[in-house]
């Protein structure tokens, strides 16, 4: 079943999008312009943020650099360490798929005032962020008229990951052997994203899973920690329920004491990632509640009626399918519940405290 919401035609242009974008020479050419760097601070709202979770060590990995991922205000009111960094060789990364985000603009305006070099990454080519940022990374992943976004979030996944490879390829951090590598297997990711989506579609359908869906735990390790705080959020924004977030590893420190019958539970695994531990957790937590889904990507055995396998992609940690899949999740459950996943829930919100400039 796919239902009728606008955020299905949004989630079908994601392979096209992305695809544009492997291609999308110049964008390749800002990422190699970038000077060179000893640290990187990406500053972000919402899907935002979580994009810089997931990409923080990919970045730190291939660009050689120190990288941290900060909130507007945590950024503009907690992080003194920013004061202690050469202001020329270090950037601030400002992340807004519409590019007038007031708070994002507010830290990224104070970036400059401080000295350093600020590049965004954006859609919207002529927005209040493009003009405050000294270069910027485009999406070109087109307009989203939704309250959870997909197609910009995936695209800021894949907009990071080409500044890393391609500022690591220019500046001698990273192997050619590798960047091909890494290049090749997005390539591939890329071009099977339509056949996950209706994998994860299908699977749905035949499964039932979220048919009761009251409350939400999304749990993740490496990469996909970040993918585990953008599923709950998208499943808190369409389903407008209570969710939570957590690293694996961090479970058994308190949140396990409040899953019961009523829980949903969705655990993101990967080879060699905390799999002996994920699926020891998986099999506690089905004594508990038949509300658990098991995402793995991976080469191994693992399966069950519980389980979805999809591709594995070693070198990215499968995080563009796994976030494929949390995507369609947070589209099909509320449509197959009943609910439009963007009907309005305290949508003045945003107007009342002017969280966006004009």
């Amino acid at each position: 079943m796919k239902g009728t919401s606008v955020m299905w035609d949004y989630i079908r242009e994601e392979q096209e999008a992305l695809g544009r974008m492997l291609d999308d020479e110049a964008l390749f050419e800002t990422a190699g312009s970038v000077p060179e760097l000893e640290a990187v601070y990406i500053v972000a709202h919402g899907s935002s943020y979580n994009a810089s979770v997931v990409m923080s060590d990919f970045l730190s990995r291939y660009m050689r650099v120190r990288v941290y991922g900060y909130t507007p205000a945590n950024f503009m009111h907690n992080c003194s360490s920013i004061k202690c960094e050469d202001r020329k060789h270090c950037m601030v990364v400002a992340i807004s798929q519409t590019g007038t985000s007031r708070g994002l603009l507010e830290a990224a305006g104070l970036a400059k005032d401080m000295g350093f070099a600020v590049m965004g990454v954006t859609q919207v080519k002529d927005s209040p962020l493009t003009h405050l940022a000294d270069r910027c990374l485009y999406l070109g992943c087109g307009d989203e008229e939704s309250n959870a976004k997909t197609k910009g979030y995936s695209s800021t996944l894949l907009a990071l990951m080409i500044f890393g490879l391609q500022y690591g390829l220019s500046h001698g951090k990273l192997e050619q052997e590798m960047y091909q590598a890494v290049l090749q297997e997005l390539k591939q990711c890329v071009s099977r994203l339509d056949t996950a989506m209706d994998q994860v579609a299908d699977w749905c359908k035949k499964s039932g899973f979220g048919c009761r869906m009251e409350n939400l735990y999304v749990l993740g390790a490496g990469m996909n920690y970040g993918t585990a705080m953008e599923g709950q959020l998208k499943l808190m924004e369409t389903m407008c329920i209570p969710t939570m977030f957590n690293d694996i590893e961090e479970f058994s420190h308190g949140m396990h004491r409040s899953i019961n019958e009523t829980s949903s539970v969705i655990l993101l695994n990967t080879d060699n990632l905390y799999t002996e531990l994920i699926s020891a957790t998986f099999s506690y937590l089905m004594n508990i509640t038949d509300r658990v889904l098991m995402l793995y990507a991976g080469n191994g055995s693992v399966c069950g009626d519980k389980v979805l396998k999809l591709d594995y992609y070693p070198l990215t940690q499968s995080v563009l399918v796994l976030t494929m899949a949390i995507q369609v999740l947070s589209v099909y459950i509320p449509e197959a519940g009943g609910y439009d996943p963007n009907r309005e829930a305290n949508d003045d919100y945003t107007q009342y405290v002017h969280t966006r400039v004009s």
